[in-house]
């Protein structure tokens, strides 16, 4: 028996009962056994649907040549080329996920949809383990929002403090993993060479803990930006205007009394008293429809329910969020 390792060729030549027969079988086996190299794994696993994103391939006995990624999803494929780095990485960019080839934009999936990579060098085979690599919509600024005690009034100076970042997509679903790129500024709206230092952990569920210390009781604007390929955009809500004038360090907490008093609370009670009043004053309901006066005041009511509408939807949106993020309901210290 022979095996010719470059044509993974394996030949049989034998006989039986002391007597050799002349014939001589042969079979390619690789499919079975492969190329020279694997692939052990890839960083990170995820890519979002717009592709163009670097990621990095970790395997063995990796060589220079053309190098060709597969993306596998059933039937369907998608490709892009690798770049060597030495026998045990390479890295590649993503291609565009959103194709009638791979994808079709005109249907929608939940979460992640989770496809193979593959690797072919030259001529060889494909790799034959394959790497899982899940595919996620794009995080859409005009839908992600923010909220904490840093973006509350009344937060004292030199005590940290918080926000968190919620990423959603263009269909407003939470993301549920990370990768995202934010940036938060906090700059002196007095003085705007002063600023403060801001830190950033991707909490890889969708959410992003953004932490700083006011130094001061200057009034500051807080900008929370996504970043993408070519330009940085404000995510819902941003900027906000906040002053650090508090003296009690718990001001800064995130799930703290002052923070259930001020956000929670009182923004509840103002929605449903603001609720009410726009309620009552564009009804039509008992009132004289032949005045020109009255008919004004209606209309000009159902102007400002559309112009407040965004801003309610955020302020429900972001406490929702608060909400289930500190599952304020299993706390028992804040339900008194």
């Amino acid at each position: 028996m022979v095996y010719y390792q470059h044509s993974k060729n394996l030949l049989l030549f034998g006989g039986w009962n002391n007597e050799w027969f002349g014939d001589i079988y042969g079979i390619c086996v690789s499919a079975i056994v492969g190329p020279s190299y694997s692939v052990k794994s890839v960083y990170p696993n995820m890519g979002r649907i717009s592709g163009n994103q670097e990621i990095t391939l970790y395997g063995s006995k990796l060589s220079n040549g053309n190098i060709t990624v597969y993306f596998i999803l059933g039937a369907k494929y998608a490709q892009t080329t690798g770049t060597l780095i030495d026998d045990t990485k390479l890295t590649f960019m993503t291609p565009v996920f959103s194709e009638p080839s791979f994808i079709n934009p005109g249907t929608r999936f939940q979460g992640t949809k989770d496809c193979e990579i593959y690797i072919k060098i030259d001529n060889e085979e494909l790799s034959t383990n394959p790497i899982k690599f899940s595919i996620y919509y794009d995080t859409d600024a005009g839908k992600s929002i923010f909220f904490g005690p840093a973006c509350i009034t009344g937060g004292t100076p030199g005590v940290p403090t918080s926000l968190i970042i919620r990423a959603r997509n263009d269909e407003n679903e939470n993301r549920l993993s990370g990768l995202d790129n934010f940036e938060v500024s906090v700059v002196s709206e007095n003085d705007m060479t002063k600023s403060i230092e801001t830190k950033i952990v991707d909490n890889n569920d969708g959410t992003y803990l953004c932490t700083f210390t006011p130094t001061d009781s200057d009034k500051y604007r807080i900008s929370v930006k996504l970043i993408g390929d070519k330009e940085k955009v404000d995510i819902r809500g941003s900027p906000v205007s906040v002053e650090f004038s508090g003296t009690d360090p718990a001001n800064n907490e995130m799930v703290g009394k002052y923070m259930v008093d001020k956000f929670l609370k009182e923004n509840v009670e103002r929605l449903e008293e603001e609720m009410k009043r726009l309620e009552k004053s564009s009804s039509t309901e008992g009132k004289d429809l032949s005045d020109i006066n009255v008919l004004i005041d209606i209309k000009n009511s159902n102007k400002e329910i559309e112009k407040v509408s965004d801003n309610f939807d955020l302020i429900i949106n972001q406490l929702l969020e608060y909400y289930i993020h500190n599952k304020i309901g299993e706390k028992k210290s804040l339900s008194k």
